[in-house]
Formats: C-alpha cells, sequence, structure tokens
C-alpha cells in the first residue's frame, strides 16, 4: 500500500514539475516574441519619423537612417508614386518651392525612393548643362573600380599626350576639382578656377584615354555608361541620355531620369540592393576635394595649347568653390553654400540653377528640375537663390524637416 502511494506521489510530483517547464518555456516564449515584436515596432518608427531634431541625437539619426534608405531604395523601371498629403508634407509650400525654381521648369522630389510631388514635363528629355559633370565623375569612379586607372592621381600624361612640362604632374584629381590650371599660369593644385577648358580635358582624357570611346559619339558615351556592370540596372525610362554640344558628351535626361541617379548616389551605389559601385570608392573621393583656403587663380586669356576647346564657358567662372567643391559635385559640409540646408546635402548643378540635381542624404531627399531661373550674377550669388528654394522645400516637409546639423549651428551667411 506505501509503495502504491509513493508511486502515485512521485507520479504526481513528476507531472506537476512537467506542468511547471511548460509554464516557463510557454512564458519565456511570450517574453522573447513581445521583445521581437517591440524591437520591430521601434526600428520602424525610427525609420518612418520625420521630426531629426528630436528623435535621436544628429550622428546616431542620420547613420541608422541612412543605412536603411541605402537597404530599402527600389525605383523599379516606373517609378512608385504617393500622395504628399498623405505623408504630412504640405502641399501649398511644394507650389511655392515650385514658383521659386521658376515658371518654365519641370521637375519632381522622390523621398526614401518614392516620388511624391513632379511639376512640368518630368518626362521630357533635355539639357543639364554643367550637372553633367557629376556624371562624368562617377565613370570615373567606375574606371577606378574596373582596374582602369590605379589612382584619381595618376598623372594624366599616361593618357593624354602633348601636355606642356608644367603641366606633366597633372592628375584626374586636378581636373575633377578645376585646380588643374589648364590654359592659365597656375601649375596643376595651386589655384582654384572653374575652368571649362580643364573640363574638355578631364572629358577628352577620360572618354578617350581611359575608355577608349569617341568624344563626340553620344550613342558610344550611352553605351559607355550602360554597360550592365555600371548603370544598365537603373532602368532609365525617357531615350537617349546624351547629346553632343561643343564637341563633347552632355546629358539629354528627363528630370525623373536624373532622379534615378540621384537615388544611386544616396545610395552610394547601391540600386535595388546590389552594390553597383563600392560603397568604399563613393566614401572615399564624394566629398569636398578644394581646400577652403586655396587661393583663386589669378586669370588670363586661354592658353589652349592643345587645342582643344571649352566644354562651354571659359576658364575662370566663379569665386565659390573652395570649401565647397570636389569631383565636379558641389557639397554643404561648412554650410557655406546653404546655410538652411543640413550640412550632408550636394549637388550637381548646370547654368547656375537652371538645371539641379540635390541629394539630401539625412532625409531621404533627391530633386532633380530643368528649365529654371538662372541666375547671372556669375560670381557669388548663385548659390543664395539655391538655399532660398531648398528652404521652401524643407518647410515642406513633415515636422519643418531640418538635420540637426543646421538646426543646432550657430547661424551663418551664405557666401
Amino acid at each position: 500500500m506505501s509503495s502504491l502511494l509513493g508511486n502515485y506521489i512521485a507520479g504526481s510530483t513528476a507531472q506537476n514539475r512537467l506542468s511547471w517547464v511548460k509554464q516557463r518555456m510557454h512564458g519565456r516564449c511570450t517574453v522573447i516574441l513581445a521583445t521581437i515584436f517591440i524591437l520591430i515596432l521601434t526600428g520602424a518608427a525610427i525609420f518612418f519619423a520625420r521630426d531629426p531634431i528630436t528623435s535621436l541625437s544628429s550622428g546616431s539619426y542620420m547613420k541608422l537612417r541612412h543605412e536603411l534608405i541605402g537597404e530599402m531604395i527600389i525605383a523599379s523601371s516606373t517609378w512608385h508614386q504617393r500622395d504628399p498629403v498623405e505623408l504630412g508634407i504640405s502641399t501649398d509650400q511644394l507650389e511655392e518651392f515650385r514658383s521659386a525654381i521658376g515658371p518654365s521648369s519641370s521637375g519632381c522630389v522622390v523621398m526614401d525612393g518614392t516620388i511624391v510631388f513632379t511639376w512640368g514635363q518630368v518626362y521630357r528629355n533635355g539639357d543639364w548643362g554643367s550637372a553633367t559633370k557629376p556624371v562624368i565623375s562617377t565613370l570615373l569612379m567606375f574606371a577606378l573600380q574596373e582596374g582602369l586607372i590605379d589612382s584619381i592621381d595618376e598623372p594624366l600624361r599616361a593618357f593624354m599626350p602633348g601636355l606642356s612640362e608644367s603641366d606633366q604632374a597633372m592628375t584626374f584629381r586636378h581636373l575633377a576639382n578645376m585646380t588643374s590650371g589648364y590654359s592659365l599660369p597656375d601649375a596643376p593644385g595651386k589655384a582654384w578656377a572653374y575652368n571649362d577648358y580643364g573640363m574638355m580635358l578631364y572629358f577628352k582624357a577620360l572618354f578617350e584615354g581611359v575608355f577608349g570611346t569617341s568624344l563626340v559619339d553620344a550613342g558610344a558615351a550611352q553605351d559607355l555608361l550602360l554597360a550592365p556592370h555600371r548603370w544598365g540596372a537603373l532602368g532609365f525610362e525617357d531615350g537617349n541620355l546624351f547629346k553632343i554640344r561643343k564637341g563633347a558628351p552632355r546629358l539629354n535626361m528627363s528630370p525623373r531620369d536624373f532622379a534615378r541617379v540621384g537615388v544611386f548616389w544616396l545610395g552610394k551605389g547601391a540600386w535595388e540592393g546590389k552594390q553597383i559601385l563600392d560603397r568604399s570608392v563613393f566614401e572615399n573621393h564624394l566629398k569636398v576635394g578644394v581646400p577652403e583656403n586655396l587661393p583663386r587663380t589669378v586669370g588670363g586669356q586661354p592658353d589652349d595649347y592643345l587645342e582643344i576647346g571649352s566644354l562651354g564657358g571659359g576658364n575662370n567662372h566663379y569665386a565659390i568653390g573652395p570649401g565647397s567643391y570636389g569631383l565636379s559635385f558641389w557639397f554643404n559640409d561648412s554650410r557655406h553654400l546653404w546655410p538652411d540646408v543640413p550640412q550632408d546635402a550636394f549637388q550637381a548643378n548646370g547654368h547656375r540653377n537652371k538645371e539641379a540635381l540635390t541629394v539630401i542624404p539625412s532625409l531621404g531627399l533627391v530633386v532633380a528640375w530643368r528649365g529654371g531661373e538662372e541666375v547671372f550674377d556669375k560670381s557669388d550669388a548663385f548659390n543664395r537663390s539655391m538655399n532660398d528654394a531648398l528652404r521652401l522645400l524643407l518647410e515642406a516637409m513633415p515636422n519643418k524637416a531640418v538635420s540637426p546639423e543646421v538646426a543646432l549651428a550657430a547661424p551663418s551667411e551664405s557666401q
């Protein structure tokens, strides 16, 4: 009898222990699942939050948001579009922004890989002027990745015969940074000059010397850029990308096609989750390259001893550039260009704001337009009207989105 009672008690104890274990396991699983759910919600909240001033500290916010954008941007052969009102964007202020660009302009605003606003003939191809130059510098980065050049500091003489003795030290970096001194009395790297004679030399050395492609064949230029291992994956939808103007290829894209280039730059060479151009190439080269204290050239009549001509203008256009220019891009690092705009913004600019492609990584924004109002003051003023226009765009965004750098830094005047 006692034996049976002992067995019964032992069996009951075992069942109780088993039940207790099951309860503990169930409880732990519930806690784990709840924790995962909370983490997912937290990550989503951070990604979709549009108030970078108060959400997180400046550095951590921008780093996290940029990484998420790089992973999630998808712009297929036809752009995804969303109603700006659904996203909390002010359409009235978007119209103010559009008016500031110019009544004859056409363009689009892309947020996180989706078009949220268009105006004018966004599908129509046309000239982008000097906004072409950063595209050519992107081609230079492809040449570096593909081993066609060892470095952007490689001397140009290996690809361009006939350089003078004083220009033997000239490099691709000098040309892309507008510090080559070609056609001027300055030695390479010694002075700043927005120089379209030097740019023609840059195009010629890259297309003919590095890639072995004709400089005056728009189809060849397009084939070069749209190779499958370059921009073939970007899905441009509006036809021919280049025309030959003044003896060299110039962009002939629609605003919505050029915006794809901006998304590519925003993703640091990634497209739809695939790294087309190595990320380190972007991080090492896509930045200010002209020191702020570099003097401006003394100028002079162009000495085009190679007889290659100009890409479009003279050899000494603007005073602004040092501290803001690099590899044919305009940067806002010091906020000298656009004091009311996040300092991570960068831009391709043609004809003093008439054409522009602006990228603001911290806000996931890409903005492309052409046909805007050109600023005819060629020295210092064209960045001021750009600042005013971009400020209107930012004021249209949810929570008046500005980056922490702009919100927290001391005010400064545009140069």
